[in-house]
């Protein structure tokens, strides 16, 4: 039982991040697709556009037991330099996030990922942060993070570690 449920965590957090990578790339050729209609400029008016909609949408989704209403991904969009030109946070648009493992990795064209806290303090508020290029012409000319609060997961971790128990 103990290493079925120690390996429960890396699972839902590997099929996490695997649904952030297909998300990211989703988002990452929208993008690209509208810098291309703007003349090759890197504009993440679309990007805001989206989130704005996607922010105040509620889901009432019942996942294996677990309620979901509010969104909880959050997106950022930097340019070939690493500078944040759009964030669902609204707090950090403006600032270098080029040596952010995510961004520095995507970049240079290698798979970009990193989980950082929000909170020093406080070891639950972890973020998996997944990154994607932004394309023109086969050239990088940005990143598209998409993060996801590792707290939102662990109802879905405590659920099946306490039916693993109990069975």
């Amino acid at each position: 039982m103990k290493l079925y449920t120690d390996q429960l965590v890396p699972s839902v957090k590997q099929s996490s991040e695997e649904m952030l990578v297909q998300t990211a790339n989703l988002l990452a050729e929208q993008v690209s697709q509208q810098a291309l209609l703007n003349g090759d400029k890197l504009n993440a008016s679309i990007v805001r556009k989206v989130f704005d909609g996607y922010a105040v949408r509620r889901f009432n989704a019942s996942i294996y037991g677990v309620e979901m209403q509010d969104p909880d991904l959050r997106i950022y969009v930097t340019n070939a330099a690493g500078i944040v030109l759009f964030d669902s946070r609204g707090v950090d648009e403006g600032k270098d996030y080029s040596r952010w493992r995510d961004v520095f990795l995507t970049l240079k064209g290698e798979y970009g990922a990193r989980s950082t806290q929000d909170d020093e303090a406080i070891k639950s508020s972890s973020v998996m942060y997944v990154g994607a290029p932004i394309l023109s012409d086969g050239k990088i000319t940005g990143v598209l993070s998409v993060g996801k609060p590792t707290i939102s997961l662990q109802r879905f971790i405590d659920r099946a570690k306490n039916r693993t128990l109990e069975a």
